[in-house]
């Protein structure tokens, strides 16, 4: 009899030991969610310093542009000046050949005068010998500044890799934002079901630091039915008449026309489904999917992080119609919903 009751009795009490209560489940969605902000916290402060470097470089950048573009006038002042001094310098060449080479110089000579410079070519080669060196001067003063510039050059390259690095990076730490953002409005939506007597002090301090980063990082979680009317239209185009029996809506779009996403959420799906050519399913908070359909550019892909407006992908550009088909379609669960009723 004790045998039979035991055996009775232990997969009850196997059953009720793997059973968790509600205070636990509590327990575990608060802690998560604290989690959840505390990664969140570390990505914004990680936001700001980066913004700030970004700031920063871009000064500097700045700066340095203004320096080369100081040094081209220079650079072109310089090589204008050098083209006018050898352009002189050809001409005061081509008279002491002249003079020293040709009969222009013998009237002078053969007057036998020791008082009187023999055709003035001493004195010229004096000239040609200072505007020699001073364009050697010229010239070097040149290519040092060509130097510089080549630097400037290099350093302004520099200052693009390194902005360009950090800009991707933000984008990175934006996008786990944004995913952080839907996980944690999807954890807090599904704590407000317990109600707050089940609170004890020790949940009650969570909740306090939960409640200081949303102040301070967060957003208030309005539920998903708030955003009924005001939810983002794919294309601005306007409804047409539907003709397939389909539990969605057809919205006109120009060939190839961007298609964004209604509101924020994470993709589910990429491919082709029959009758509705390449779809893309998007999953919102509480359940709510948005199926888009008849697209022939996709460009995002399964598990991306998408926020309301963002391009996912782009509308049909076959026939010869100024107009193609979007289908839209949005369900809570497996029930469908009228989209007119949801798009703004």
């Amino acid at each position: 009899m004790a045998f039979t009751l035991l055996q009775i009795l232990l997969p009850i009490t196997f059953l009720f030991s793997g059973t968790k209560t509600d205070y636990e489940r509590l327990m575990e969605l608060m802690k998560e969610e604290l989690g959840k902000f505390n990664a969140m916290a570390q990505l914004k402060e990680e936001e700001i310093r980066i913004t700030e470097a970004i700031s920063i470089a871009k000064t500097e950048r700045f700066k340095v542009f203004q320096r080369r573009d100081r040094t081209t006038v220079r650079i072109g002042g310089y090589e204008r000046t050098l083209k006018k001094r050898r352009e002189h310098f050809r001409k005061l060449l081509s008279a002491y050949y002249k003079l020293t080479r040709s009969h222009f110089g013998r009237p002078f000579i053969s007057k036998g005068s020791t008082q009187i410079p023999v055709s003035g070519a001493h004195s010229l080669k004096l000239v040609l010998r200072r505007e020699s060196m001073e364009i050697s001067t010229i010239q070097e003063d040149l290519t040092l500044l060509r130097k510089r510039r080549e630097f400037l050059d290099k350093t302004l390259k520099s200052y693009d890799t390194i902005v360009s690095k950090l800009e991707l990076r933000n984008s990175e730490i934006s996008a786990n934002i944004a995913s952080l953002t839907f996980n944690i409005n999807d954890i807090s939506l599904k704590r407000q079901q317990f109600p707050r007597t089940l609170f004890d002090s020790y949940t009650w301090k969570i909740w306090g630091k939960i409640s200081e980063l949303r102040r301070k990082y967060g957003k208030k979680v309005l539920p998903f039915s708030q955003l009924r009317g005001i939810m983002e239209r794919p294309v601005p185009g306007a409804y047409l008449l539907d003709r397939t029996g389909s539990k969605g809506v057809y919205i006109s779009a120009k060939p190839s026309m961007s298609v964004r996403s209604p509101a924020n959420g994470v993709v589910r799906f990429v491919g082709i489904v029959k009758g509705y050519e390449q779809v893309v399913v998007i999953e919102h908070r509480e359940s709510y999917f948005s199926v888009i359909g008849r697209l022939e550019q996709i460009l995002v892909k399964n598990g991306d992080t998408v926020v309301k407006g963002q391009i996912v992908a782009r509308a049909s550009s076959l026939g010869k119609s100024p107009y193609v088909p979007v289908y839209y379609e949005l369900r809570k669960g497996t029930t469908y919903l009228n989209p007119k009723l949801w798009l703004r």
